[in-house]
């Protein structure tokens, strides 16, 4: 009866959790895009989570769709950390001013490529704007090497903590 109890509760809570926290939902078409993606969140987690590791990220997500949100919840509870911010989703026009809000307060953005080439990766974490416009961003791509260069035209979806 205590265990019935005590998952009811546990349940409440994480329903109650999301209730306030609004879905981000992200999905894959391939398994190449999941590991992409992995990569790319991995980075952005571990401002906030410094011993997060590869292993967590894999067992908490699945291979066709996942709540960046969600995320945060298993994240708060498995390293007993009560990080308030939540993921938010940019569309086109709002995409360069998230970007700037990312970068400024010192964290990188995860950021979903329109049309990457067969050796690019289709997830990305933008780290830094090469000018004042940010049409021009600096980014880590998984598949091919950190510290490359990317236009902003080029990016689909940019998903951010706030």
């Amino acid at each position: 009866m205590i265990r019935i109890m005590s998952f009811l509760l546990f349940l409440f809570f994480v329903t109650s959790v999301m209730a306030e926290t609004k879905s981000v939902v992200v999905d894959f078409k391939t398994d190449q895009e999941y590991k992409d993606f992995c990569y790319s969140l991995k980075p952005v987690l571990t401002y906030v989570y410094k011993n997060i590791t590869m292993d967590w990220i894999v067992n908490s997500t699945i291979r066709g769709t996942v709540d960046l949100n969600t995320i945060l919840v298993l994240a708060n509870k498995e390293y007993n950390q009560n990080f308030e911010s939540s993921f938010i989703k940019s569309d086109q026009s709002n995409l360069k001013e998230l970007i700037k809000l990312s970068i400024d307060n010192g964290l990188p953005a995860l950021a979903k490529r329109k049309s990457p080439k067969q050796d690019q990766g289709k997830w990305i974490v933008i780290i830094g704007h090469v000018d004042k416009m940010i049409d021009k961003l600096v980014m880590n791509d998984s598949r091919v090497a950190p510290f490359q260069e990317i236009f902003t035209k080029e990016i689909e979806t940019v998903y951010i903590l706030k």
